[in-house]
């Protein structure tokens, strides 16, 4: 497959949502950059997590995390009158994990064993110029967002992308034996 836009666009055709064209050609070029600089042929081949425990791919977990997002900021508003940057929250949703690339690469790149998801995503996101909004939402929608304060386009995202892994995690549990998958990190530097 060739690494180009529209390639990009096939693979999260919820960048379409996003209704600002500056900042949707933004994201579809940053997940561009970080592709060719990538040793992944197609992007549906990124794992959703580092040993491929669960069988979903990095573009599946992305596109749920990114309608589950729009979904819940919809519901905010029919119900609660809340509401948000729709354009912020579909973009960091979509880029929230574009890191994965380099961090579960089966040959890392010294960027991939030196930082996290979020922080290569950030890498590449700042390159493009996207707003400051949208990388808060990449950067604090794992593990180290717990250090700052969420905007609640970012809570959103991470809170919507924990939802979505402990699910999957715990449906792909064992019955016969009760024993739950057990979720690893594996740090490839370092």
């Amino acid at each position: 497959m060739d690494k180009t836009i529209d390639s990009v666009h096939e693979f999260f055709p919820e960048v379409e949502k996003i209704s600002d064209n500056e900042l949707r050609q933004k994201v579809l070029r940053t997940w561009l950059e970080a592709w060719k600089s990538s040793d992944y042929d197609r992007l549906d081949q990124i794992p959703f997590l580092h040993d491929d425990i669960v069988g979903i791919n990095n573009v599946e977990h992305t596109r749920a995390v990114t309608i589950m997002c729009i979904q819940f900021a919809d519901t905010l508003k029919k119900f609660n009158n809340i509401t948000m940057n729709m354009d912020y929250l579909i973009a960091g949703a979509i880029l929230h994990d574009l890191g994965k690339i380099f961090e579960y690469s089966e040959n890392p790149s010294k960027l991939g064993s030196l930082f996290t998801h979020p922080i290569s995503a950030m890498y590449f996101a700042t390159k493009e110029d996207l707003p400051l909004e949208v990388i808060h939402i990449i950067e604090t929608h794992s593990l180290e967002g717990e250090l700052v304060k969420r905007t609640p386009e970012a809570a959103i995202v991470h809170y919507m992308d924990f939802a979505y892994a402990e699910t999957v995690l715990r449906a792909k549990t064992d019955t016969s034996t009760g024993e739950r998958m057990k979720f690893r990190v594996i740090r490839t530097g370092p």
